[in-house]
């Protein structure tokens, strides 16, 4: 009696496996990726992607934050369905905005950040997924990096003080100092911050030698480089004379060039020996 109903009761637990395997895997919501620009200029627009497979179930909204702050949300049975909330100087561009995409206007500085999206589920499962990335704001400097300080002529033994100003940016720019082509480092380094923007100040004080006299001119260059993470974006040669300008995909490089000349009164290197014979030919002639 014991066997048969152990039999009927695997029996039983058998027909119940295969009745579930007759229906097709239960699938839920997932997220596919989270669409972010790594860096974008201000001023500029910006798309935001949040790419997610319902699979069986069905949307319930969702949900955008910019460092954990809400500013967007998209519910499919509210009427309008998007909603946005002000944060951080961010303008959603509702008429371009669903639940796949969020469009942001004219990009600020306080806009950089980390950005999530946040996907959720309706009954029964209520599953929920999110992804999130970082988005950096760059502001390019309106000016060119300008020297002051250069007088019209220097001799042999002179000071030649210079200063190299950098524009208002953000990263602040990296300025590096060029005598005829060859990097010298700078004497002093200053920044200044204000409303988020960068003004960089670099000086360079060299006592001129003969040996920075090419054909009676010494070519100095102050270079302007604004970096974010591992990337250089621009190049920008202080502005002084002529300026040729191309472009890139993450900016623009200038070059030019400042040229102090030798002064006409400067005294050229002459050996003892070629002085000794000047004077020894002078005392000749007056003999």
């Amino acid at each position: 009696m014991n066997a048969v109903v152990n039999n009927d009761l695997i029996l039983a637990v058998i027909t119940l496996l295969l009745s579930f395997s007759a229906f097709p895997e239960s699938r839920a919501l997932r997220l596919i990726k989270v669409v972010v620009p790594e860096y974008i200029y201000v001023n500029k627009p910006a798309s935001l992607e949040c790419q997610y497979d319902l699979e069986n179930d069905k949307l319930y909204t969702v949900q955008w934050y910019k460092d954990n702050d809400e500013f967007y949300r998209y519910v499919p049975k509210y009427v309008p369905p998007h909603i946005s909330y002000r944060i951080d100087d961010i303008k959603v561009d509702i008429s371009n905005s669903n639940d796949k995409k969020v469009s942001l206007k004219n990009v600020s500085l306080m806009m950089r950040g980390v950005y999530r999206c946040e996907v959720s589920a309706e009954a029964p499962s209520f599953a929920t997924v999110y992804g999130e990335a970082r988005m950096e704001v760059i502001a390019l400097p309106k000016e060119d990096p300008h020297i002051n300080g250069e007088e019209k002529a220097y001799q042999v033994g002179d000071t030649i003080n210079l200063t190299c100003t950098s524009g208002k940016s953000y990263p602040p720019a990296q300025l590096r100092w060029f005598i005829n082509g060859r990097e010298i480092k700078a004497d002093y380094h200053t920044v200044h911050e204000h409303n988020g923007l960068h003004t960089v100040m670099t000086g360079l004080i060299l006592k001129a030698g003969q040996e920075h006299f090419v054909d009676g001119q010494i070519q100095i260059k102050c270079q302007a480089t604004i970096s974010v993470g591992n990337h250089s974006l621009i190049t920008l040669p202080a502005h002084h004379s002529n300026v040729a300008t191309t472009s890139s995909k993450f900016g623009y490089q200038r070059d030019a060039l400042i040229s102090v000349r030798g002064s006409s009164t400067q005294v050229a290197s002459v050996s003892p020996y070629f002085i000794f014979l000047l004077i020894c030919k002078l005392l000749y002639e007056i003999t």
